[in-house]
């Protein structure tokens, strides 16, 4: 696992706050330059200076709702959009954000964007298309699609350089392995026998579930189910074993960078109690230890969780964001 497994404590000082967004909240990148982009369902992109969290830069760009953001080669952004289009941005330049190349071959909207260790940009529409691309001294260009079976996917996730992991609405996940000198792109599908949904659907084109698979250790994810952890084996392709919580729902998780876990949950009895929970595993991911968590009270679904820097973390609602740090105390 690594790290010293320190505890994220959830508490605010001077420089780390809450900010108020006008418009919703669609998906949070933090680049690795510093700077916090969010994106909003109305088509805008706003920039945030990483030390003191002010604006650094806003841009209405598009009339269509943006679902989903990801850097890319050299801190370009490729965002995609309801209108089937991949944009790159360009956003390096001070209050400036322009596009230097719009990608038109998904038909449908696109509402995962990943980037590969490859180099590759992946992309998931909502007719199931799965479509890579591949730098050229130009842009990108199309590399290939991945056929779509009869599964309906609602996230994707790189497991290894080698292969993907695809969760679905309907009775299992799939794992595409490729080969990526051929374009030899080859599918293994597993099914879980109590499975309803890895990821708890309310509906896809508001929620495409970008955080329900993170690495618990090289041979396993960890994937969410309504009120349980997965833990998927990459090597055997197979669930290893099934985690279970009680009177919870889940929305998103994340490994920190020490190797500990943050989720977002949902009290099942009353819907609007949300508690953001850091927890320890053991090497196996069988046994999942708190080691502390932040309770909101009649709050929205926290629908992101994003690393900053290794003790800082942002945690994101329908209109803001809460940025967090280690400290003494949860108030």
């Amino acid at each position: 696992m690594g790290g010293s497994n320190q505890r994220i404590k959830l508490s605010k000082t001077e420089e780390y706050k809450t900010i108020n967004v006008k418009e919703e909240i669609s998906d949070i990148v933090v680049m690795k330059y510093g700077h916090t982009v969010i994106s909003t369902t109305n088509g805008k992109i706003e920039i945030y200076n990483p030390k003191y969290f002010n604006l650094f830069t806003s841009k209405q760009f598009q009339t269509s709702r943006i679902n989903t953001i990801c850097e890319v080669h050299n801190n370009y952004l490729a965002i995609g959009s309801d209108d089937n289009t991949i944009k790159i941005l360009n956003i390096l330049e001070k209050e400036k954000i322009e596009t230097v190349q719009t990608l038109n071959e998904h038909k449908y909207p696109i509402i995962q964007i990943l980037f590969l260790s490859n180099g590759q940009i992946c992309s998931l529409d909502l007719d199931n298309n799965i479509i890579l691309y591949k730098k050229k001294l130009n842009g990108y260009v199309f590399n290939g699609k991945l056929r779509k079976g009869f599964f309906s996917y609602s996230s994707i996730f790189q497991v290894n350089e080698d292969e993907i992991i695809c969760s679905s609405t309907n009775e299992g996940i799939k794992f595409w392995s490729m080969n990526y000198s051929v374009q030899d792109y080859k599918i293994k599908g597993i099914r879980i026998e109590d499975y309803k949904d890895i990821y708890k659907i309310k509906n896809i084109l508001l929620n495409p579930g970008k955080n329900v698979f993170c690495n618990v250790n090289k041979e396993i994810v960890g994937g969410l189910g309504l009120d349980c952890i997965y833990l998927i084996n990459i090597i055997r392709h197979d669930v290893e074993k099934k985690i279970n919580f009680e009177n919870v729902f889940f929305s998103c998780i994340i490994t920190l960078s020490d190797g500990t876990f943050l989720l977002s949950q949902n009290d099942i009895i009353n819907f609007s109690n949300r508690t953001i929970v850091q927890y320890k595993t053991n090497d196996n991911g069988d046994k999942w230890d708190i080691m502390s968590k932040k309770e909101f009270k009649e709050s929205d679904e926290i629908k992101f969780i994003v690393q900053a820097n290794n003790n800082t973390v942002i945690t994101g609602k329908k209109f803001q964001f809460d940025v967090w740090k280690q400290g003494d105390n949860d108030d």
